[in-house]
């Protein structure tokens, strides 16, 4: 799990470190672009930082945190790391930390790439990190590849203002299946959510203002395969609760579409005419019982609803 740009400073008598605070420099904006690769993604973090006080140099750390029981394991962790401030590369030093984050996970920040940056006075730094990680597997064992960010060991500048996330998918069979992504960055509203999506390449691109943070604010999402599994059955059948919005549809594949829709006509035990979705669906023998007695007055509003934005969003792309 990987985390912002944080201010540290070293603990009186030992070699472990601790986050740090300034009240005169913010984030004036940070852009995090996320490629999502089969095996692997990559990730690349553009920062402008803004200095309203006085110059002073600080100790500036990138955090990787992991559960306290898993830091031995090779599994999500970061390689080729590199960073620059205002365009030049940096050297950086790997030193060792004991922070918690989250007390129930036993989650801890336990050590920061970190480097030296002159923050001058009413100047603008610029700071770029990037590097590339396998996926993290699912701690609890559901068998999702989880992608996360730490964003609140920001919580040490005076303010995040403006954080722009762009998620480019390269590898077709991913999706994310969240109920609505609002929920992306816990207890934040985006103020933008945009989708670019093409036969070639799906994009999406989510906007916040003025973040509100504390030390496990994350942004968190849900990688899953459509090999196995379906847009709307993430831990229970969601179409029948909720209406999802239509830019969720709007970065799903042709064929996760098609998945999708059907899934509604699955669960209600529609006996499916094509050879490949009776075997897809019959994975889950489970709630998949065919039956002859299908109607699709069984449907529920909501299913109705999700059912109609689906259409929609096939009826656009065939025009």
């Amino acid at each position: 799990m990987y985390s912002n740009d944080t201010l540290i400073q070293h603990k009186s008598g030992g070699n472990e470190w601790i986050s740090g605070k300034s009240d005169s420099i913010s984030i004036e904006q940070e852009k995090i672009i996320i490629d999502l690769f089969e095996n692997s993604y990559r990730i690349n973090i553009d920062y402008i930082f803004r200095n309203d006080g006085k110059t002073i140099e600080y100790e500036v750390g990138f955090p990787e945190t992991d559960f306290e029981n898993y830091t031995k394991s090779s599994d999500g962790k970061i390689r080729n790391f590199k960073t620059s401030v205002n365009n030049r590369k940096q050297d950086i030093i790997i030193c060792p930390a004991d922070i918690l984050i989250n007390n129930s996970l036993h989650e801890k920040i336990y050590q920061f790439y970190s480097k030296k940056v002159l923050f001058k006075e009413n100047e603008k730094t610029k700071i770029n990190i990037n590097y590339e990680v396998d996926y993290s597997k699912n701690t609890f064992g559901s068998g999702y590849l989880l992608v996360d960010y730490l964003l609140g060991s920001a919580i040490c500048w005076k303010q995040l203002e403006k954080l722009i996330v762009q998620i480019n998918f390269h590898f077709e069979h991913y999706f994310f299946d969240e109920i609505n992504f609002d929920r992306i960055v816990e207890n934040n509203k985006p103020v933008n959510i945009k989708v670019l999506s093409n036969p070639d390449s799906r994009s999406f691109i989510i906007e916040y203002n003025d973040l509100n943070l504390s030390i496990g604010t994350k942004l968190k999402m849900y990688l899953q395969n459509d090999n196995f599994d379906v847009f709307g059955l993430r831990w229970d059948y969601n179409f029948e609760y909720y209406v999802y919005p239509s830019y969720c549809f709007e970065l799903l594949t042709n064929e996760q579409l098609r998945k999708s829709r059907n899934l509604i006509y699955a669960f209600h035990g529609y006996s499916f005419k094509s050879k490949d979705l009776r075997e897809f669906f019959g994975k889950w023998d489970n709630w998949y019982k065919p039956t002859n007695n299908f109607s699709e007055t069984m449907f529920n509003e909501k299913e109705k609803k999700n059912l109609e934005l689906i259409q929609q969003e096939e009826s656009r792309r065939n025009k």
